[in-house]
């Protein structure tokens, strides 16, 4: 339950940055984070 609010609230965040600075920079951090995602899984 917790986990859910805090994940929420990391997505309303997320949102907010984007409507600053725009999709470009929302699509780069979506990019870095798969990228960081594939690094995990192959050190695992």
């Amino acid at each position: 339950m917790l986990r859910l609010v805090k994940a929420r609230l990391l997505y309303s965040e997320c949102n907010k940055i984007v409507d600053k600075t725009g999709k470009t920079a929302f699509l780069s951090m979506r990019h870095a984070q798969t990228r960081n995602n594939n690094q995990d899984t192959r050190i695992f």
